[in-house]
C-alpha cells in the first residue's frame, strides 16, 4: 500500500499574562491514506485574543485533523491559582505575586513557571512543541516561549509551534521573546506579537491594562511519491498542490478534503502469469 507523509499542527493558544502554548505537533512518516472517498482536513483556529484578566479563563487554540490524525490546541490563559493552562503544548503561568506553575502539554512541553514574586510581576512563556516554555528569570524578566520545530514537507513555514512570551505586567523590565511561528510578550499596556498564521505558535502575553494576542492557526502538510497515486484532489480555499521533483505536496491552510485514487497495480496480470507458465514449460 502507498502511504504518505503527513505534518498536522493544532491552533496555538491565545496569551493572557503568560504566553500561549503552540498547538500540538504530529507527524507520521508512513501513513497510509484510504484510497477512493474524501479525506477530512482541519485546521484548527488560534486561541482568541483579549484584554489581560486577572479572572480564570481559557484562551485555547482548536485542533488540526487530517483523517485519524488529530494535533490538540494550545493551552491559552490560565487556570486556579494562575497556573497555566493544558493543551497540546501548556501556556505560561501569570504573574501573580508568588509562584505558579505552567500548564502541561498533552502532545509538545509544558508551560513556563512563575518563580519570582512582585516588583514588575513576570510571567512564565508558552510552551512550544520541542521545548519548554522558560520560566521567570527575575521579578523584571519574563519568560521566552518554547521552542517549536524546524518541517521540511513544504518550502514555507520553515519552523512551526513555538510558544509565545510572558507578558509583563508593569515597571521597566523585560517580556519574553518567542520564535517557530509564536509571538513575543509585552510589557505594561502594550498589545503582544500574535502568533503566526498557519504555523501553531502561541500568542504572547501582555501586562497590566494591555492585551493579549491571537494564537496562530494551524497546518497540515500532506508529502508522496506521485506515481504512488492516480490522481489526488484538494478542496478548501488557498489550499495547494505543487510537484516537487519525483514528489507532491498538499498544503493545507483552510479546511478541505483530499481524495487519493490508487495508482496503477505492479502486480502481473493473469494472463502474463498463464503466458510466463507456458514459456517456462516448453
Amino acid at each position: 500500500m502507498a502511504t504518505v507523509r503527513a505534518l498536522v499542527c493544532a491552533g496555538g493558544g491565545g496569551g493572557n499574562f503568560g504566553g500561549g502554548g503552540a498547538g500540538g505537533y504530529q507527524y507520521n512518516a508512513t501513513f497510509t491514506p484510504a484510497t477512493g472517498s474524501d479525506l477530512t482536513v482541519t485546521i484548527g483556529a488560534g486561541g482568541t485574543a483579549g484584554a489581560v484578566s486577572t479572572s480564570a479563563h481559557t484562551r485555547m487554540g482548536s485542533n488540526s485533523v487530517f483523517s485519524t490524525i488529530t494535533a490538540n490546541g494550545g493551552g491559552g490563559g490560565f487556570g486556579t491559582g494562575n497556573n497555566g493552562i493544558s493543551g497540546g503544548s501548556g501556556s505560561g503561568a501569570n504573574s501573580s505575586g508568588g509562584a505558579a506553575t505552567g500548564g502541561s502539554a498533552t502532545q509538545g512541553y509544558a508551560g513556563g513557571d512563575v518563580n519570582h514574586a512582585a516588583n514588575g510581576y513576570p510571567s512564565g512563556g508558552g510552551g512550544g512543541s520541542s521545548a519548554v516554555g522558560g520560566n521567570t528569570v527575575s521579578t523584571t524578566a519574563s519568560g521566552n516561549g518554547g521552542a517549536g520545530t524546524a518541517q521540511a514537507l513544504s518550502p514555507t513555514p520553515t519552523s512551526v509551534c513555538g510558544g509565545g512570551g510572558g507578558g509583563l505586567y508593569q515597571g521597566a523590565g523585560t517580556a519574553g521573546t518567542a520564535s517557530d511561528g509564536g509571538g513575543a510578550g509585552a510589557i505594561g499596556t502594550a498589545t503582544a506579537t500574535v502568533g503566526t498564521p498557519n504555523t501553531g505558535g502561541g500568542g504572547g502575553g501582555s501586562g497590566n491594562g494591555g492585551t493579549g494576542a491571537i494564537g496562530g492557526s494551524g497546518l497540515v502538510v500532506i508529502r508522496y511519491t506521485t506515481t504512488d497515486f492516480g490522481t489526488v484532489t484538494i478542496t478548501g480555499a488557498g489550499n495547494t498542490q505543487t510537484v516537487d521533483g519525483s514528489e507532491t505536496y498538499c498544503k493545507f491552510i483552510a479546511s478541505g478534503t483530499i481524495n487519493f485514487t490508487a495508482g496503477a497495480s505492479t502486480s502481473p496480470s493473469r494472463a502474463d502469469t498463464i503466458r510466463r507458465f507456458r514459456v517456462h514449460r516448453r
